[in-house]
């Protein structure tokens, strides 16, 4: 740093001059402060003073002692090893005054700077503490977000464990070209049972699969309504394993009300165990509506893509048993024939569900003969148009 004159530089040098020339060399060794400013701040405290006294230079004892109280400002700022270093100066200059003043002010120093080190680490352990609550509770609801997921997961667990929770075992017929059984193949299945209101209506899982849906133009006795033939696809769901009986309608139908009054029996062929009968598609709605309101679970007609694709249980044939029906596995009027079929009983009623023991290969009871079965869709004169995903085709509320 140059070194400006401070006092009248033809005029001899007193003790002051090297007192704050010494204040300058110091305070370049310290970076926080600025050299050029307190070289500045120093000049102008030693010209106040000297025109103070009428122009003369401070004495080298009370004067410097004013000197250093008027570069009170800059020592503020000063580190206190600066400071220390100005006492040892002072007193080899043999200004004892100055010193004490010095200390005076080293000690306010040391008080400031304590109390701006207190108050320093008072608002570190302050955004420190703020810093670990706001960790803690970040903490906190992480664990509860993860509490809840881990809840939530083990609830769908439990819930899928509870539709896989039955194993259902049965026989496959197959049936030849005259509709004689030609194979019984055992196979099973996993379900669960509704057993809200003494229901005890069974279901079963219908995997995840696509098939070509409607009948191929060479297939006997297909109406066009059946065309054309369209590959679906279809996620996971669940399907009762036989028609609600009677005895499940009435129990359904003895709930609160929806939408849709419902008669407790209103089938031609009354027996608890016979499927229910002369049920309109609107009833049908109300009966699933109140069983959702009832369990607490989204129960529906299947759509017509869903049923076909269940009835079929992979197999392409026109019927699951094969290329024929029969009276023995089928109840239907068995004075008609399919195919290379043979004639057989006709019942002229309707039969308990399961009675015929012949469910396709995913357990499904009477999905061809016994009574009709609504789906959700609806109606349509043909395939053009449907979806392709397995959901309902609604558009024209024709039922």
């Amino acid at each position: 740093m140059n070194k400006l004159p401070i006092l009248d530089p033809y005029k001899p040098a007193t003790k002051v001059d090297y007192l704050l020339d010494s204040i300058l060399t110091i305070a370049e060794q310290f970076a926080h402060l600025d050299p050029d400013r307190t070289q500045a701040d120093l000049h102008r405290s030693i010209r106040e003073i000297t025109q103070r006294r009428g122009g003369s230079p401070p004495s080298e004892t009370a004067e410097m002692s004013e000197a250093i109280a008027a570069f009170g400002q800059v020592l503020v700022g000063a580190d206190s090893k600066l400071i220390e270093r100005l006492q040892v100066l002072l007193r080899r200059l043999g200004d004892e005054a100055s010193a004490i003043a010095l200390d005076r002010e080293f000690f306010a120093l040391l008080k400031r700077i304590n109390n701006q080190e207190a108050e320093a680490k008072r608002i570190e352990a302050d955004r420190l503490k703020r810093i670990n609550n706001q960790e803690a509770e970040a903490k906190r609801i992480e664990a509860d977000r993860r509490a809840a997921q881990a809840t939530e997961a083990q609830k769908e667990q439990e819930e899928r464990d509870r539709w896989y929770s039955q194993t259902y075992t049965y026989t496959v017929i197959t049936l030849d070209q005259r509709g004689n059984i030609t194979q019984r193949e055992e196979a099973s299945n996993k379900g669960f049972i509704e057993t809200a209101c003494g229901l005890n209506l069974e279901f079963v899982r219908i995997p995840t699969g696509e098939f070509m849906m409607g009948s191929p133009d060479n297939e006997a006795e297909r109406s066009s309504n059946e065309s054309p033939v369209h590959r679906v696809s279809l996620p996971e769901y669940f399907l009762s394993r036989t028609t609600v009986t009677q005895a499940q309608w009435e129990a359904v139908a003895n709930l609160d009300q929806i939408s849709l009054e419902l008669k407790t029996n209103p089938s031609n062929f009354k027996n608890p165990n016979h499927p229910v009968e002369r049920v309109s598609w609107k009833e049908c709605i109300e009966f699933c509506l109140r069983l959702s309101q009832a369990t607490g679970k989204a129960y529906r007609l299947p759509s017509e893509a869903e049923w076909e694709y269940a009835c079929r249980a992979g197999t392409t044939t026109p019927f699951h048993f094969g290329a024929t029906l029969s009276p023995a596995i089928a109840n239907y009027d068995g004075n008609h024939t399919y195919g290379n079929g043979q004639k057989g009983t006709y019942r002229q009623t309707t039969i308990p569900v399961k009675s015929l023991k012949a469910p396709n290969a995913w357990g499904l009871y009477h999905m061809h003969g016994n009574v009709w079965e609504w789906c959700m869709d609806d109606w349509h004169g043909n395939y053009n148009g449907a979806p392709t995903d397995g959901s309902a085709w609604l558009e024209n509320d024709n039922h």
